[in-house]
């Protein structure tokens, strides 16, 4: 009876251990495909950026174009304020865009656990 109950134990601790590996497998598989995710987002928000420092750029010289076109009597103070509108919404897109890479960084490196490393930030145990 003794060697029945030894064995009931054995083979629960298999089955344990194998639900055990399975469940670890799971999730590294989880947070690979996290890690994965988070890169593309990552790169994702790196050309959203550049596109909004192009348009930002674009749009100051849309608004500097406009103004010499008012110095020639080409353009109006309207056309000069709609301009400086749009360079005012490019300038927040940009920044907007910027925050967003940022954001993103600051998410893998807490998928990763290297925030702290990322910061050098170092914890003194207390003794």
């Amino acid at each position: 009876m003794e060697d029945r109950t030894r064995q009931q134990q054995f083979i629960r601790s298999q089955v344990n251990l194998n639900q055990a590996t399975n469940t670890l497998g799971n999730i590294r598989d989880q947070i690979e495909i996290e890690v994965i995710d988070q890169i593309r987002q990552i790169n994702l928000n790196f050309k959203q950026v550049q596109l909004a420092i192009q348009a930002r750029e674009l749009s100051e010289q849309q608004l500097e174009v406009e103004r010499r076109q008012l110095s020639l009597g080409r353009s109006s103070i309207f056309q000069i304020v709609n301009f400086q509108s749009d360079l005012a919404a490019a300038r927040n897109n940009e920044l907007a865009a910027k925050i967003n890479y940022l954001n993103a960084l600051t998410n893998l490196d807490s998928i990763l656990g290297t925030t702290l490393a990322t910061w050098n930030v170092t914890i003194e145990e207390s003794k």
